[in-house]
């Protein structure tokens, strides 16, 4: 049993958290969570009338394939200074989109939007969502092929967070001020654990508010973060001990058919077989993430 002091608490809630998430398939974990998304500049709270729609039955996918992307997710998915449609995913679901034989139009918009829109059929596919239990309820997703691995980024000159495990890292997160992305399950496990909490709409905003101190570290996907901090030349420095971890894949109006998914996953793991995919995955994130 766990002693009632600070820490013992944190690593029994943190525990707790793991069984409640399916931790227990994932024993290296910390605990899982449903991640966090940055997001364009529309209001969080844009979007109740559309969850609450009724969705279209018995969608049909033609000639073209719809697809909603978060285009502030680089380098998973982006959208360059020139405008440009970019990112890991997005070249995944082009070249699969070509194997079954369909044309696709990407649509941006902030993650709420694009699972609302997803949830009644008004685009196809999302790329990139967290497969979580509660997800999957709602949404089809394609076979699993990467993680979103979580962890925190501080002040280049701040030796007060971090430390050799979670545990160590969450401790001395305690009263001090965590910048988060909306819209995330995590939130919840973290109010848990002793940590004030900031919701931000995406991760330049609260790359600001940490770089003006008006918080103490910001949470994301390890390789947003890097990728954002490097081309900006951020003085911030990576605390690089995972928080979180979940993975994530394609997922699917629930609409879509069982049959066009399997062409879906069928093709994808074409591309997998060629090398395809590790070309792409060392191209975007390089030699080091071959695999993952």
């Amino acid at each position: 049993m766990c002693k009632p002091t600070t820490l013992s608490k944190i690593v029994c809630a943190v525990l707790v958290v793991g069984m409640w998430m399916g931790c227990k398939e994932d024993h290296d974990l910390v605990f899982k969570s449903q991640g966090t998304f940055k997001h364009l500049t529309v209001p969080a709270q844009a979007t109740p009338s559309v969850l609450r729609s009724e969705p279209t039955v018995g969608l049909q996918i033609v000639d073209t394939l719809i697809v909603g992307f978060n285009p502030n997710w680089a380098p998973y998915s982006m959208l360059t200074a020139e405008n440009r449609i970019a990112g890991f995913e997005i070249e995944i679901v082009e070249q699969v989109a070509k194997r079954v034989g369909l044309q696709v139009r990407f649509e941006p918009a902030l993650f709420a939007r694009t699972i609302a829109d997803l949830k009644v059929g008004r685009i196809h596919v999302s790329t990139g969502v967290s497969k979580t239990p509660d997800r999957q309820k709602i949404f089809q997703f394609a076979r699993s092929y990467g993680r979103f691995d979580r962890v925190v980024f501080v002040n280049a000159d701040r030796d007060d967070i971090g430390g050799s495990d979670a545990r160590q890292v969450i401790e001395s997160l305690q009263g001090k001020k965590l910048g988060v992305l909306a819209f995330g399950v995590e939130l919840e496990v973290m109010r848990t654990l002793g940590i004030e909490l900031v919701e931000t709409s995406n991760l330049k905003r609260c790359l600001e508010l940490l770089l003006m101190r008006q918080l103490d570290a910001c949470s994301t996907v390890r390789e947003v973060g890097d990728y954002f901090t490097k081309e900006h030349g951020l003085a911030v420095k990576k605390i690089d001990v995972v928080l979180t971890s979940h993975p994530y894949a394609t997922a699917f109006s629930p609409m879509v058919s069982a049959e066009f998914i399997e062409r879906y996953n069928a093709a994808r793991e074409e591309l997998e077989a060629e090398g395809a995919i590790d070309q792409l995955r060392a191209r975007w994130f390089g030699e080091e993430q071959e695999g993952r």
